[in-house]
């Protein structure tokens, strides 16, 4: 009984002690002091993006000889040798340092429109092209403003070269994109520029485009003419640009001297071919980085709630007040085209108006320079914050306040010539902190106020005007003394498909159905806006993708847990890893957004932007996994420390156990050893003895042996000795007899002696 209860305590002592040490164990994984090394595994991308950019020039109805060459691959060499092999897309025009967001491996091809192509196209020029004696009084007026420039600056031989009717140039790109699709499909989804020479279609006279729009709130038309290109239509990523054209300077955008307009000179002017063969290159060259590869003004913001505060100042003393403003601003349209531009954030809008009389001390931001009222931006800003006109909100909602000046004579922002300005945030220049532009009131009645609201809400998102952009192939020393891509305004891009022009208005504000792609809806954007956003937006979302997934894998490497450890997390890398490598081989396919396939985040997996936001996503809840099970041991490390501490303190008390136990276990082990020792010796005294008793028992049984032969021959030795006695006693009394009988015969008988 007392083994069995020795045995019971020490088996007892021994599952507490593992138990102990399982408990040290699980809280020491808790508080991540396992000490285990882990690989970490690499991110399957790399930021900045790269991708091919497949850049088609596309001749239509123009021949070698056009350029002074005998085949159009002598053209083909010509541009590849002086158009950019490298074009870059950036974001923070303003930034010291602007972030580069993507690099593109230009790869260029020179191909002729084929003869159908350009057939069809002619045919087609007569529908499209009209009288503009029967178009609105604007188109009209435009038309002859533009004639008289041709006049003044080219002189009348050239003005009186011009063809009287003009020609629709947004229908001019879509029959390009028509007609792309039918003979040349294979170049439809690339960039595209196509280029021609429309005298030889307008029988040696100059053509002269135009483009119409009408103002959304109460479509009064609006009119460009004298454009030499055109692009940016959601129909493709096509600009068509005609080297014969006058390009107009004061349809759109003036330049800001002669030499600007020097610098676009139709190719008409020359039969030289260095000179024409620089123009084209000089035009591709620009298209690409102006329009293919734009940057952006600010960093884009992805899924947030923008608040656009729009406030309206008014300085008039003769306007309809806020009446007549409301009749001129559509509410509607201007949610509608920032929904249209990034439909992945959320917008909400707020709209105020003031007089100068309510609001007096914002007089006090106005000043005269050169004789016109120039708006102290941030001074405004400032002033109307204080005055709590604009108010900021909660945090995570993007603020953007659009302060309006509605004024009876011309008024600019910042300084003459702007017309609204969208200001950067001190604290952070990568963002802006609002905008504010200035409007005369009489122009307000000609083109509303949504169109100019759109487009400076449109710069608050990161769009750039159409002119402008950063070049990355004029690097020059910025405040920091790094290297920068170099500001590039070049007012010949102004004419584009978008809001972000100088124009009063375009087609983009209203309904119509491209010929390709069929949208019956307003885009108020060009898809070079487009792309651009996306694209930003794209690399923005696989930064945070890298950056939330080396956080989380940098806090397992730091507290030692392995990858292994979390089932769910290594799922979600998993993912994020897959979908981040699906995002980047879109990009490099320039499937960066559909609009028309966009039901809502998460909804379809068909671009580039949804496998980035999957893989943001991911790699976000990877993170926010590891790091709440981190905080989670943060939360329990008193009590864990406490556990340890009583635990440490059990343990240090079963240790002393465990020795004493020892100690008894090994004097018991002794005792054990000396009684086996005697029993072994015990056993071996009673194996001699058992041995002796045999021995002894042997010996007895052979004395008793022995002692009955003894026995018996005693007996035989007694009855020989009684015999013998007998024989004796016979032979005694024989011999005695014998004697006696000699006796007596001698006694008669004398017997002689021998001699």
């Amino acid at each position: 009984m007392g083994k069995s209860v020795r045995q019971y305590d020490t088996v007892s002592l021994k599952g507490i002690v593992v138990l102990c040490v399982t408990v040290l164990l699980v809280l020491q994984t808790a508080s991540f002091h396992v000490a285990s090394a882990q690989k970490v595994p690499e991110p399957p991308i790399r930021l900045p993006l790269n991708a091919p950019l497949p850049v088609n020039v596309v001749t239509v109805g123009l021949k070698p000889e056009f350029f002074g060459l005998d085949s159009m691959a002598k053209l083909q060499q010509v541009l590849e040798s002086n158009v950019r092999s490298k074009a870059a897309s950036y974001a923070g025009f303003l930034l010291d340092d602007p972030i580069l967001l993507a690099t593109f491996d230009v790869e260029l091809q020179v191909l002729e429109a084929p003869q159908r192509f350009v057939a069809e196209f002619v045919n087609d020029l007569s529908l499209i092209t009209k009288d503009p004696a029967r178009l609105p009084l604007e188109l009209k007026q435009a038309n002859q403003n533009y004639r008289d420039f041709v006049r003044s600056f080219y002189g009348g031989t050239i003005a009186g070269s011009l063809t009287y009717t003009v020609t629709d140039m947004e229908a001019v790109v879509q029959l390009m994109a028509y007609y792309t699709e039918k003979y040349v499909p294979a170049i439809l989804e690339d960039y595209n520029v196509y280029l021609l020479c429309g005298t030889t279609f307008f029988g040696g006279k100059i053509p002269v485009y135009y483009t119409l729009g009408y103002t959304p709130e109460r479509q009064v038309p609006n009119a460009i003419v004298g454009l030499n290109m055109y692009g940016g239509m959601w129909t493709g990523r096509h600009v068509v640009i005609d080297l014969c054209a006058v390009p107009n300077p004061f349809g759109n955008f003036a330049p800001r001297s002669e030499q600007d307009i020097l610098n676009y000179l139709p190719l008409w002017v020359s039969n030289d071919p260095n000179f024409r063969l620089g123009m084209v290159v000089k035009y591709v060259d620009e298209v690409i980085d102006t329009f293919f590869v734009k940057s952006l003004v600010y960093l884009p913001r992805y899924q947030v709630t923008y608040l656009f505060d729009v406030v309206v100042i008014d300085l008039t003393t003769s306007g309809g007040g806020v009446s007549s403003l409301i009749n001129h601003f559509s509410p509607e349209l201007f949610e509608s085209a920032m929904k249209q531009l990034a439909p992945y954030n959320y917008y909400t809008s707020r709209y105020s108006y003031y007089h100068i009389s309510d609001v007096p001390q914002m007089r006090q931001t106005i000043r005269t320079v050169r004789g016109y009222q120039v708006i102290d931006v941030e001074a405004a800003l400032d002033t109307a914050q204080r005055l709590g006109i604009i108010k900021e909100t909660v945090k995570g909602v993007a603020y953007t306040p659009i302060l309006v000046f509605v004024s009876d004579s011309n008024i600019f922002p910042d300084s003459p010539g702007t017309l609204g300005i969208a200001w950067p945030d001190s604290q952070d220049p990568r963002y802006p902190r609002g905008v504010v532009a200035g409007v005369v009131y009489q122009s307000i009645q000609r083109e509303g106020l949504t169109f100019t609201i759109i487009h400076e809400a449109g710069h608050t998102l990161g769009l750039a005007h159409p002119f402008q952009d950063l070049d990355e192939s004029q690097m020059t020393p910025g405040k920091s003394g790094n290297l920068r891509p170099s500001f590039a305004n070049r007012w010949i891009y102004a004419y584009v498909d978008s809001s972000m022009t100088y124009a009063s208005v375009l087609q983009v504000t209203d309904y119509r159905e491209l010929f390709v792609y069929k949208y019956p809806m307003r885009t108020f954007f060009s898809i070079f806006d487009l792309d651009a956003l996306d694209r930003a937006t794209i690399s923005m979302l696989l930064y945070y993708y890298l950056l939330y997934r080396t956080e989380a894998l940098n806090v397992l490497e730091k507290l030692n847990r392995p990858l292994e450890a979390f089932e769910k997390g290594k799922k979600l890398l998993e993912l994020a890893d897959q979908s981040a490598v699906e995002a980047v081989k879109l990009f490099q396919q320039h499937k960066y957004f559909d609009r028309l396939e966009f039901e809502g985040l998460g909804s379809q997996l068909v671009s580039s932007f949804d496998y980035a936001w999957l893989a943001y996503l991911s790699a976000y809840t990877m993170y926010n996994l590891i790091v709440g099970v981190q905080d989670a041991a943060a939360f329990f490390e008193p009590q864990i420390e406490e556990l340890q501490k009583k635990v440490s303190d059990l343990s240090g008390r079963l240790q002393s156990t465990m020795a004493q136990l020892d100690e008894t276990k090994r004097q018991l082990d002794q005792v054990r050893n000396s009684l086996e020792e005697e029993r072994r010796q015990r056993t071996a005294i009673q194996a001699d003895l058992d041995k002796t008793r045999a021995d002894l028992q042997r010996t007895q049984d052979a004395l008793t042996s022995k002692e009955k032969e003894l026995a018996e021959a005693n007996a035989r030795a007694s009855t020989y000795m009684y015999g013998i006695v007998g024989v004796a006693a016979v032979a005694a009394v024989l011999v005695a007899s014998t004697l006696l009988l000699g006796r007596r015969r001698s006694a008669v008988i004398t017997v002689p002696k021998p001699s």
